[in-house]
Protein backbone atom coordinates (compact mmCIF):
# COMPACT_ATOMS: atom_id res chain seq x y z
CA UNK A 1 0.00 0.00 0.00
CA UNK A 2 1.07 3.40 -0.89
CA UNK A 3 2.46 5.58 2.01
CA UNK A 4 -0.54 7.65 3.00
CA UNK A 5 -0.42 11.48 2.27
CA UNK A 6 0.97 14.14 5.13
CA UNK A 7 -1.11 17.48 4.69
CA UNK A 8 0.04 20.39 5.51
CA UNK A 9 -1.71 24.05 6.44
CA UNK A 10 0.27 27.39 7.26
CA UNK A 11 -0.05 26.07 10.71
CA UNK A 12 1.91 22.97 10.44
CA UNK A 13 1.01 19.13 9.93
CA UNK A 14 -3.58 18.48 9.86
CA UNK A 15 -3.95 15.48 11.44
CA UNK A 16 -7.71 14.05 11.07
CA UNK A 17 -9.41 12.12 13.71
CA UNK A 18 -12.29 10.54 13.03
CA UNK A 19 -15.38 9.66 15.87
CA UNK A 20 -17.37 6.62 15.05
CA UNK A 21 -20.32 5.83 16.78
CA UNK A 22 -21.17 1.97 16.85
CA UNK A 23 -24.37 1.60 14.71
CA UNK A 24 -27.70 0.22 16.45
CA UNK A 25 -27.34 -3.15 18.20
CA UNK A 26 -29.48 -5.81 18.90
CA UNK A 27 -31.28 -5.92 22.19
CA UNK A 28 -29.53 -7.34 25.28
CA UNK A 29 -32.56 -9.51 26.07
CA UNK A 30 -31.76 -10.64 22.22
CA UNK A 31 -27.92 -10.96 22.69
CA UNK A 32 -25.90 -10.47 25.64
CA UNK A 33 -23.29 -9.71 23.25
CA UNK A 34 -24.89 -6.82 21.45
CA UNK A 35 -24.39 -7.48 17.40
CA UNK A 36 -25.16 -4.91 15.08
CA UNK A 37 -29.06 -5.70 14.49
CA UNK A 38 -30.20 -5.53 10.78
CA UNK A 39 -31.26 -1.61 11.15
CA UNK A 40 -27.10 -0.77 12.80
CA UNK A 41 -26.27 -2.86 9.40
CA UNK A 42 -28.42 -0.59 7.08
CA UNK A 43 -27.33 2.50 8.89
CA UNK A 44 -23.08 1.77 8.37
CA UNK A 45 -24.03 0.89 4.53
CA UNK A 46 -25.44 4.37 4.38
CA UNK A 47 -22.56 5.99 5.52
CA UNK A 48 -19.66 4.45 3.75
CA UNK A 49 -21.70 5.38 0.61
CA UNK A 50 -21.39 8.66 2.31
CA UNK A 51 -18.07 8.63 2.89
CA UNK A 52 -17.32 6.98 -0.88
CA UNK A 53 -19.04 9.84 -2.20
CA UNK A 54 -18.13 12.76 -0.45
CA UNK A 55 -15.03 12.53 1.62
CA UNK A 56 -12.85 9.08 0.99
CA UNK A 57 -10.69 8.64 4.05
CA UNK A 58 -7.09 7.01 4.50
CA UNK A 59 -6.46 6.80 7.75
CA UNK A 60 -2.83 5.37 9.54
CA UNK A 61 -5.11 2.88 12.15
CA UNK A 62 -8.64 2.05 13.05
CA UNK A 63 -9.14 1.68 16.67
CA UNK A 64 -12.36 0.13 18.27
CA UNK A 65 -13.78 -0.94 21.82
CA UNK A 66 -13.40 -4.39 22.62
CA UNK A 67 -17.62 -3.96 22.80
CA UNK A 68 -18.71 -6.26 19.79
CA UNK A 69 -21.01 -3.64 18.61
CA UNK A 70 -17.99 -0.95 18.25
CA UNK A 71 -15.84 -4.33 16.60
CA UNK A 72 -18.11 -4.73 13.91
CA UNK A 73 -18.89 -1.11 13.34
CA UNK A 74 -15.17 -0.23 12.51
CA UNK A 75 -14.75 -3.61 10.66
CA UNK A 76 -17.77 -2.69 8.41
CA UNK A 77 -16.01 0.93 8.02
CA UNK A 78 -12.66 0.04 7.85
CA UNK A 79 -13.48 -2.41 4.39
CA UNK A 80 -14.74 1.03 2.88
CA UNK A 81 -11.86 3.39 3.97
CA UNK A 82 -8.09 2.87 2.91
CA UNK A 83 -6.24 2.11 6.35
CA UNK A 84 -3.05 1.30 6.78
CA UNK A 85 -2.15 -0.81 9.79
CA UNK A 86 -5.67 -2.40 9.85
CA UNK A 87 -8.04 -2.51 13.65
CA UNK A 88 -6.44 -2.39 16.77
CA UNK A 89 -8.72 -3.36 19.89
CA UNK A 90 -7.56 -0.77 22.59
CA UNK A 91 -9.22 0.33 25.95
CA UNK A 92 -10.39 3.55 26.70
CA UNK A 93 -12.99 4.00 24.45
CA UNK A 94 -15.81 2.35 26.45
CA UNK A 95 -19.25 4.03 27.36
CA UNK A 96 -17.96 5.45 30.66
CA UNK A 97 -13.91 6.08 29.80
CA UNK A 98 -12.22 9.19 30.59
CA UNK A 99 -11.86 11.39 27.54
CA UNK A 100 -8.50 12.52 29.04
CA UNK A 101 -7.07 8.74 28.43
CA UNK A 102 -7.29 9.16 24.80
CA UNK A 103 -7.05 13.05 24.32
CA UNK A 104 -3.58 12.50 25.26
CA UNK A 105 -3.19 9.51 23.43
CA UNK A 106 -4.15 11.60 20.33
CA UNK A 107 -1.39 13.99 21.31
CA UNK A 108 1.36 11.32 20.05
CA UNK A 109 -0.61 11.00 16.67
CA UNK A 110 0.14 12.28 13.74
CA UNK A 111 -1.49 10.12 11.19
CA UNK A 112 -4.94 10.36 11.13
CA UNK A 113 -7.26 7.61 12.71
CA UNK A 114 -10.50 6.75 13.16
CA UNK A 115 -12.05 5.88 17.28
CA UNK A 116 -14.71 3.60 17.35
CA UNK A 117 -16.57 3.57 20.51
CA UNK A 118 -19.98 4.43 22.14
CA UNK A 119 -21.75 7.13 24.12
CA UNK A 120 -21.15 8.93 26.19
CA UNK A 121 -17.70 8.70 25.52
CA UNK A 122 -16.89 9.64 22.28
CA UNK A 123 -19.54 12.75 23.12
CA UNK A 124 -16.86 13.61 25.67
CA UNK A 125 -14.42 13.24 24.29
CA UNK A 126 -14.96 15.80 20.85
CA UNK A 127 -16.24 18.45 23.98
CA UNK A 128 -12.61 17.84 25.46
CA UNK A 129 -10.51 18.21 22.05
CA UNK A 130 -13.01 20.90 20.77
CA UNK A 131 -13.77 23.33 24.13
CA UNK A 132 -11.56 22.37 26.86
CA UNK A 133 -14.78 20.73 28.71
CA UNK A 134 -15.73 17.43 28.04
CA UNK A 135 -19.02 18.06 30.27
CA UNK A 136 -20.44 20.07 27.02
CA UNK A 137 -22.70 18.40 24.71
CA UNK A 138 -20.92 19.91 20.91
CA UNK A 139 -22.20 16.64 19.08
CA UNK A 140 -25.26 14.63 18.88
CA UNK A 141 -23.95 11.26 17.78
CA UNK A 142 -26.94 9.18 16.69
CA UNK A 143 -26.04 5.45 16.52
CA UNK A 144 -23.73 4.97 13.03
CA UNK A 145 -22.47 8.96 13.29
CA UNK A 146 -18.98 9.55 11.97
CA UNK A 147 -17.42 12.96 12.86
CA UNK A 148 -14.21 14.46 11.42
CA UNK A 149 -12.15 16.45 13.67
CA UNK A 150 -8.90 18.41 12.62
CA UNK A 151 -5.88 19.19 14.66
CA UNK A 152 -3.49 21.95 13.07
CA UNK A 153 -0.84 22.17 15.30
CA UNK A 154 -2.81 22.32 18.83
CA UNK A 155 -5.71 23.36 18.08
CA UNK A 156 -8.88 20.87 17.10
CA UNK A 157 -11.90 22.13 14.72
CA UNK A 158 -14.79 20.21 13.60
CA UNK A 159 -14.87 19.88 9.43
CA UNK A 160 -17.69 17.41 9.21
CA UNK A 161 -20.74 14.62 11.01
CA UNK A 162 -22.41 12.77 9.20
CA UNK A 163 -25.22 10.16 10.38
CA UNK A 164 -27.81 7.70 8.25
CA UNK A 165 -30.08 10.32 8.29
CA UNK A 166 -29.03 12.54 6.66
Amino acid sequence: MPALKQQYSKRGKLMKLYLLRHARPKPEAEDSQKPLAPEGLAQIKKITKIIELFSPIVADSVYHSPKTRARQTAELVAKKIKVKNGLVETDGLTPHDDPAVWAGRIKKHNEDIVLAGHLPHLGRLAALLLTGNSEREIINFHPATMACLIRTGKTWSLEWVINPNI
